[in-house]
């Protein structure tokens, strides 16, 4: 386990990153529209989604901090096909370009022209953006921080020239008088919200990418996500590592624990929060009982509209610009998880299919040819991380055969192989975040195997 962090403002970023993707339509429309008709009594509701959204991202990030796995790689291991499951999932709800859309609508509001022609121009330039960045996380962690600065600048402005007094002494309601306002607006719309605050789906698993491309814990020595084009890809295998929980290492990982859970508490849940009750805030002040309004993109027009004719055309036009960038660095965002959870599941793919070919097992490989006794230990791979500490490879196979000799280097030939089928993971590794707590590993730190072939281990 690498030393504790120790400089945290160096290390703060994956989660401005899930504030700064999930601040979208849930924080500029849907929050800001239900204040509009109750209120600020369902803000409460943001806080609950977003707590339970913390617990669920420190889970994801518990994962990789010990092993430098990704999550979906980790769910891989119980069933080979549940990367696929969770990408298949995460397209499929990101799949139409709303959130370029709307942004290419505000801007619209601004400058005028064709909304579809400026929103293929967006999802152009976040393709370039994605593909032409040579370290990925680098670039979406500054579009991010930009966006999160500019929408503090809105926070301060606003709170200057658009919400009067009134409205400030109403704040206190969202503690005092929380109510679940469903005859009003339906259920449907109130769930929604509370699925809409912070993240959710995909972007929460892909929490664990982005800490491992900052170099939490483990994920230091694994390499991160680079352009194919300008950046300098590492020759280094994308499976993670198990530590040798000695006092020492265990220490280190309390120490990135705490820290992890403090990064994500003051960034990603105070953020959102403070946000969602901004943008409720400033939709309360302006068009609270104002008929007619409709909970898309058009109240975003009608609100910029209210705030032009009370506080000057100005802060119309800056209300809608800032909206329009902060909805184009989310679907950068977007678009950047969605594509991180598919080459997941194509490298965790391409790395069990080339154990297999080695093996003996794979395609190409007749497996009536196999050696006498069935699979043979696999070769330890050596390599030196840090502190002169020398890490061994987990042997893939072991002989199906009970009566096949040990290796005769002596070394542990690893977990067997039931004949026509590759066993790839260890088991004394298989939970690889709850027993090197529970259950001290006496081996020295040693890597993941790939994933397993066929069905559970």
């Amino acid at each position: 386990m690498p030393e504790g962090p120790r400089a945290y403002r160096r290390l703060i970023g994956p989660g401005i990153i899930a504030a700064g993707v999930g601040l979208a339509s849930g924080e500029f429309i849907l929050y800001p529209y239900i204040a509009s008709q109750v209120g600020l009594v369902f803000v409460w509701a943001a806080m609950v989604g977003l707590v339970t959204q913390f617990f669920l991202n420190m889970e994801i990030e518990r994962y990789t901090l010990a092993t430098g796995e990704t999550a979906l790689t980790g769910f891989s291991r119980y069933w080979r096909h549940w990367g696929l499951v969770f990408a298949l999932l995460t397209y499929f709800a990101n799949l139409w370009p709303g959130w370029a859309t709307s942004s290419a609508t505000l801007v619209t509001y601004v400058f005028g022209g064709d909304s579809s022609l400026i929103a293929i121009g967006m999802l152009v330039a976040i393709g370039l953006i994605l593909t032409l960045a040579p370290v990925v996380y680098v670039a979406l962690e500054r579009a991010q921080m930009l966006k999160v600065a500019a929408v503090i600048l809105l926070f301060v402005v606003g709170a200057i020239f658009a919400i009067g007094a009134e409205a400030w002494a109403d704040v206190p309601e969202v503690i005092t008088r929380p109510h679940i306002p469903a005859a009003e607006l339906g259920f449907a719309l109130l769930l929604g919200a509370l699925a809409f605050a912070g993240g959710g789906g995909g972007q929460n698993l892909v929490q664990a990418n982005w800490i491992r491309d900052k170099g939490f814990g483990m994920g230091t020595y694994v390499p991160r996500l680079v352009s194919p084009i300008t950046g300098q890809p590492e020759a280094a295998p994308s499976t993670g590592y198990i530590f040798e929980p000695t006092s020492e290492n265990l220490s280190r990982w309390r120490a990135w624990w705490k820290f992890a859970n403090i990064e994500q508490l003051s960034t990603f849940v105070l953020i959102t929060f403070f946000t969602i009750l901004f943008t409720s805030l400033l939709a309360f002040a302006t068009v609270f009982g104002r008929p007619d309004l409709a909970s898309d993109i058009s109240f975003i027009q009608t609100e910029g509209e209210v705030l032009g004719e009370r506080v000057g055309s100005w802060f119309q036009y800056f209300f809608w610009g800032i909206g329009a960038f902060a909805l184009f660095a989310a679907a950068l965002g977007i678009v950047d998880y969605t594509s991180r959870l598919a080459a997941d599941v194509l490298r965790a793919g391409s790395e069990r299919e080339q154990a297999l070919r080695e093996s003996g097992v794979g395609p190409g490989h007749d497996r009536d040819h196999r050696p006498a006794g069935g699979l043979r230990p696999a070769d330890r791979a050596p390599g030196d991380l840090s502190g002169g500490r020398r890490l061994h490879d987990v042997p893939l196979f072991r002989a199906a055969d009970p009566d096949q000799p040990e290796d005769p280097a002596g070394a542990d030939p690893g977990p067997r192989a039931s004949p026509g089928c590759a066993r790839l993971v260890d088991p004394a590794v298989r939970h690889p975040v709850g027993n090197y707590l529970r259950h001290p590993d006496p081996d020295t730190l040693r890597r993941l195997s790939p994933i397993p072939s066929h069905g559970r281990h």
